[in-house]
């Protein structure tokens, strides 16, 4: 299980909001006001532990295109968002 902080909890009620979206971490970003260096980590480590999947896209923007990272919950995630102990946390 990853480490439940206010920012993981943060992450989590993004998804939470339509457990069937796909994010990409600048979304998340902005949602959540989230640094780069605080939600990178969390996303990993949420990935890490089944509760995210990650795919990769490559978007086509001018001569050079970018890639995004989409990420999705898993089943465990959606299950892990639905206790009442991490959506309580999120409601900070």
């Amino acid at each position: 299980m990853p480490r439940m902080t206010v920012q993981t909890c943060m992450v989590l009620a993004e998804f939470d909001k339509d457990p069937d979206a796909e994010l990409y971490g600048f979304e998340i970003k902005q949602a959540t006001g989230l640094k780069p260096g605080t939600l990178y980590p969390i996303l990993r480590r949420l990935e890490g532990a089944g509760w995210l999947v990650g795919r990769w896209e490559l978007k086509p923007a001018g001569p050079t295109g970018h890639v995004r990272c989409y990420y999705a919950l898993t089943d465990a995630g959606r299950i892990a968002i639905q206790q009442e102990e991490i959506l309580e946390r999120s409601r900070l």
